[in-house]
């Protein structure tokens, strides 16, 4: 706890020393939706908020004519704060607990912030299947349909890029509250941390109520983005009971149209510096050179990097909703960073991202910075297996002394795998001459080996390749000569191509 210590008295000195910037100042808060104000003597509060760097700063003055102290959250004159992340409007889902395919499933009448989860409208109005049975409008085939029956669904709340918080007027530990909401996404994901203690408050009773003041401490955002953040929503709620054993009956907000867990309403927070939010193991600058944007949620007592989709649900291969149905999944991913040794002929550092996604290919993407400047990204060879090799993906300098980095991208004929050539993939091979923007590519191969196996080689082309089963590349000498081995299943295609880079930066067949 000494790190919160230190971060209140930073926060409430007279002589702070960090960047701290007001997110808000209000004499009154606002009623609950669809309720009247409450008379002030009952319930009335002003509140002040700060952030910096690395805490979010709350001072509340409450006027409250009777305050209550119970034992829980609900029968206890609190006060509630609310985080919201750019990503989710809302908390209303429908799911299902299964163990098929997924812990858990994820639907939504829509994605849209303006609708409602309604499950007798997604049952009756939609198109998911009654029998978990759909039709192939081509073959007129009833296939087995990937989705919980009807009877397993339910509609329930996920805190999906939500967190809330409450602190008390007696000063015991404030907590964070709803934790069980995040149920759905732990189990595609990971558990997430109880932050309870990243946020300290300390309150003290006056003649006509309460005034609390709250730190806490950036994690208890829960979801963020590293490096760049400088903004979030968030909504902080006074409640009220009328008696003890009773629950809070009534409560003002910060932001009007307060509906509960739902963020679209909060209030916004801009301020002009990031937050001291980072990804462990990755150097901040190299995220803001190549521009990335990823999630990441407390976990474990870190930041663990997220990606997630949502789009109409899939029932069978080519089949998905036409109603708009859609599905939300998580997928947890593994961030990697590596740098050049020390001493090499080429300075640069590698960023590998990893993650398995709704797609029928695992994703490895991999971003470089070469040098000062440059800003490089490829993907792991190949699309539908790795294969190891020393080529692909390898940077070396010139002859000319310029840097110049191998690279692979693919575009596959269909995301999802369906069709006939629904696996496979066109694929692109190149090696880049590096300069300070980004350079030019010297040398390039586009292969369909599954779908076609033709290999083109060079732009001019200097040679195709017919018959391929497989392709293989390697160094011969390290960014001078390499090879390409060609695997066919007949004989007579089977062959081994050797290239050379020249002085003048030109690849030229040599064998």
């Amino acid at each position: 706890m000494k790190i919160f210590k230190l971060l209140v008295f930073v926060c409430w000195s007279a002589t702070v020393q960090a960047q701290v910037h007001e997110i808000i100042n209000l004499s009154e808060l606002f009623p609950a939706p669809n309720n009247e104000a409450p008379r002030k003597k009952d319930i009335s509060a002003s509140l002040k908020g700060f952030v910096t760097p690395d805490s979010i700063i709350f001072e509340i003055q409450v006027q409250d004519n009777k305050v209550l102290n119970g034992s829980g959250v609900e029968n206890s004159d609190h006060v509630e704060i609310w985080f919201g992340f750019h990503e989710s409007d809302f908390s209303d889902f429908i799911v299902a607990d299964t163990r098929d395919r997924k812990p858990s499933r994820i639907f939504r009448n829509s994605i849209e912030s303006g609708d409602n989860a309604d499950l007798e409208r997604f049952l009756k109005l939609g198109d998911y299947p009654p029998n978990a049975k759909v039709q192939d409008g081509a073959t007129l085939e009833w296939l087995n349909a990937d989705v919980p029956l009807p009877d397993k669904l339910r509609r329930e709340t996920v805190f999906y890029g939500i967190s809330s918080f409450a602190c008390f007027a007696d000063n015991r530990q404030p907590i964070q509250t709803n934790r069980e909401k995040y149920k759905y996404m732990e189990d595609q994901l990971f558990p997430f941390d109880d932050l309870s203690k990243a946020l300290v408050s300390r309150s003290e009773l006056t003649s006509n109520g309460y005034k609390i003041r709250v730190a806490l401490h950036n994690t208890c955002l829960v979801f963020a983005e590293p490096v760049t953040m400088n903004g979030f929503r968030f909504a902080v709620q006074v409640h009220d009971t009328d008696g003890k054993g009773e629950a809070t009956t009534k409560f003002i907000s910060s932001a009007k149209n307060n509906y509960y867990a739902r963020p679209f309403y909060f209030n916004k927070a801009s301020f002009p510096f990031p937050l001291n939010i980072h990804l462990p193991g990755v150097p901040d600058g190299l995220i803001q050179k190549m521009g990335l944007k990823f999630s990441m949620i407390r976990s474990g007592g870190t930041w663990k990097p997220y990606y997630y989709s949502n789009g109409p649900i899939i029932y069978a291969p080519d089949i998905m909703s036409d109603a708009g149905l859609a599905e939300y999944e998580f997928y947890p991913a593994n961030i990697n960073f590596t740098e050049s040794a020390a001493g090499a002929d080429v300075a640069w550092n590698r960023l590998d991202i990893e993650y398995d996604d709704i797609s029928a290919f695992y994703q490895h993407e991999i971003y470089y910075t070469v040098g000062d400047s440059v800003a490089l990204s490829s993907k792991s060879y190949r699309y539908n297996e790795e294969e190891p090799g020393d080529f692909v993906n390898s940077i070396f300098k010139l002859k000319d002394g310029s840097a110049a980095a191998v690279l692979y991208d693919y575009e596959p004929v269909d995301p999802f795998g369906w069709g006939q050539y629904g696996m496979t993939a066109d694929e692109f091979v190149y090696i880049q001459k590096l300069d300070k923007k980004s350079g030019y590519p010297i040398f390039n191969v586009g292969q369909r080996v599954e779908a076609t196996g033709v290999v083109a080689v060079g732009d001019p082309l200097l040679v195709k390749l017919e018959q391929v089963k497989k392709i293989t590349y390697r160094w011969i000498k390290f960014g001078e000569t390499f090879e390409m081995q060609v695997d066919s299943d007949s004989p007579d295609f089977k062959r081994t191509l050797q290239f050379q880079i020249g002085a003048d930066n030109k690849v030229t067949l040599i064998k």
